[in-house]
């Protein structure tokens, strides 16, 4: 699969994350929470989702203030999930379909947190940046 030189993901990649989302029944394979909804998240990331009233006084709010939605959001501790694609393997090499799952915010981000390899792939990086500046 050709990608593009300055992202390193495919051609098709909004069409494969939607497939993929769309396979996933636009929910976070990991936690279940479902996208475009908005929800509170518990201290163990077990979630509520905010009923349809909060959410139409959210907007409504945010109006009357003129404040950015996710100014809005974070004054109520109110997240609004968008799925995003995330690679299993934590590589962007391999595109294949069952190496990519539709994961909300915290879930990729728990995914992708710093492996020991990653931690050592940037000391490395760093290193290598010392020796080119010389420090």
């Amino acid at each position: 699969m050709k990608c593009d030189e300055s992202t390193g993901y495919p051609a098709n990649w909004k069409e494969l994350s939607l497939k993929i989302r769309e396979r996933e029944n636009n929910c976070c394979k990991f936690c279940g929470v479902k996208n475009h909804s908005f929800i509170r998240r518990k201290p163990k990331g077990e979630f509520v989702y905010v009923s349809d009233a909060e959410v139409k006084s959210i907007y409504s709010f945010r109006e009357a203030t003129q404040k950015p939605l996710h100014e809005v959001l974070k004054m109520l501790c109110v997240t609004k999930i968008i799925l995003t694609v995330a690679h299993l393997d934590r590589q962007l090499v391999d595109h294949s379909e069952n190496n990519l799952a539709a994961l909300c915010q915290r879930c990729h981000l728990l995914h992708d947190k710093r492996t020991p390899e990653w931690i050592e792939q940037k000391k490395l990086e760093r290193s290598i940046v010392k020796i080119h500046w010389g420090d």
